[in-house]
């Protein structure tokens, strides 16, 4: 990782992160793994900053990525950035409730030092029972603590 950070000059300390700063990746928009309620997660709790990071530059990521507590996103590319995130951070991986786990993003945070969860939701169905809004809701007030 130190490679990694050196190359985008990514000092190894930095400032501790804002308390209680929670950033959604969001994949709103493409077709694959896109959260189509995500605006009533977003909606429900407005403490979490919604990110494109398609719309940021690479200082805007790193910056982003550095400061913030906790991260939420769905399975993808986006997660590739928690490398860049102080130890402890907290990462919440969200699958589709029909996809398989794989494991890249987990063991990068644990490289990195950071709290990893994952979990399973109905990515078009925001009142499934099971995996909709309120397993969200369960989740993210264990997870935001």
């Amino acid at each position: 990782m130190g490679t990694l950070k050196h190359l985008f000059n990514i000092p190894d300390k930095f400032p501790a992160p804002v308390a209680n700063s929670i950033i959604w990746i969001s994949r709103k928009g493409l077709n694959d793994r896109n959260i189509e309620w995500e605006d009533k997660i977003l909606a429900q709790f407005p403490q979490i900053e919604k990110v494109d990071l398609s719309l940021l530059d690479v200082d805007e990521t790193i910056a982003k990525f550095q400061y913030v507590t906790h991260v939420i996103a769905p399975h993808g590319a986006g997660l590739s950035n928690i490398y860049i995130c102080a130890q402890g951070t907290k990462i919440l991986e969200v699958y589709p409730d029909d996809a398989y786990f794989k494991p890249c993003f987990y063991r990068l945070s644990a490289i990195c030092k950071l709290e990893h969860a994952v979990m399973y939701l109905d990515f078009k169905n925001s009142g499934n029972t099971k995996t909709g809004l309120q397993a969200f809701n369960n989740a993210f007030t264990k997870f935001a603590c």
